[in-house]
């Protein structure tokens, strides 16, 4: 690793984005506070299953070298895999809620959506949110982890205190302007599913480790981050004026698409 990746170098924000979780809306915010010195990353490897790891990291620090912050997909279990300057957070939803929406996301948008077995019966749809933040399907070390190494995790059922909550941990407050997103304003076939006893039985059944984690996240863990955060309201946050994206939303995206996109491609390339 570089220099600027060891001690004493300025922390980076670290975004354990899992699917579904109101984690593309808090993407505007994280956009409109820092402009490029926010991206949002992959990995140089492509192949299924890859992890952002400290080679990933370089790639990033090379073009956007004032980074502050990062979210991604691919950042999964990063207490293991990046330094200790990288600071992570997430947040969770309740599972089922959260799988079937995940399903539902595959059916409107994949390019080959899978059959309902198929998802359930999937090793990668089992306990979903421990292993974004683990590695492993392993609860304890997915809550020793939000305890000990975390900055941060939140739950998608009180988003906007939430992301209050996270701006006043933060090393720099963010500004609270948003723009909801990916909500699907039809729930047909969730509402087909939910109507099915053994379905939502087996969707209960791949989430038993996420719900036990949601449950401790919601009950103990997030009250006490919110204690520590000092008075926070839970009032909606405020939207983008318009349809108006502020320079800073704009600066990061052309960072995102014109510079940082094309350094990955050059890494893949030589790797």
């Amino acid at each position: 690793m570089p220099d600027s990746a060891g001690e004493g170098a300025r922390p980076i924000l670290a975004f354990v984005h899992i699917q579904k979780t109101a984690g593309t809306s808090l993407l505007t915010i994280l956009r409109n506070t820092f402009g490029p010195a926010h991206l949002e990353v992959r990995t140089v490897d492509q192949r299924p299953g890859a992890v952002f790891g400290a080679r990933d990291l370089a790639v990033v620090l090379r073009v956007a070298p004032w980074v502050r912050s990062i979210a991604g997909h691919e950042i999964v279990a990063p207490t293991t895999c990046l330094p200790d300057r990288v600071l992570p957070y997430t947040i969770l939803r309740e599972p089922v809620a959260r799988s079937l929406s995940h399903f539902e996301d595959k059916q409107r948008r994949g390019r080959n959506p899978p059959e309902l077995e198929d998802y359930l019966s999937d090793s990668e749809n089992r306990n979903f949110q421990v292993r974004k933040i683990a590695g492993k399907e392993d609860f304890e070390e997915a809550r020793r982890l939000l305890e000990e190494a975390y900055l941060f995790a939140g739950v998608q059922e009180r988003f906007a205190e939430s992301v209050r909550v996270l701006s006043a941990l933060s090393p720099w407050p963010l500004v609270l302007r948003h723009r909801p997103e990916n909500v699907f304003r039809r729930r047909d076939l969730r509402q087909a599913l939910k109507a099915d006893p053994e379905v939502m039985r087996r969707f209960r059944e791949i989430n038993e480790l996420d719900a036990a984690l949601h449950q401790w996240v919601s009950r103990d863990l997030y009250p006490r981050l919110r204690r520590r955060a000092g008075e926070v309201s839970d009032a909606p946050l405020p939207a983008f004026p318009g349809d108006r994206l502020p320079m800073r939303y704009r600066a990061s995206r052309f960072w995102q698409r014109s510079v940082y996109r094309y350094a990955l491609k050059l890494a893949r390339l030589r790797a």
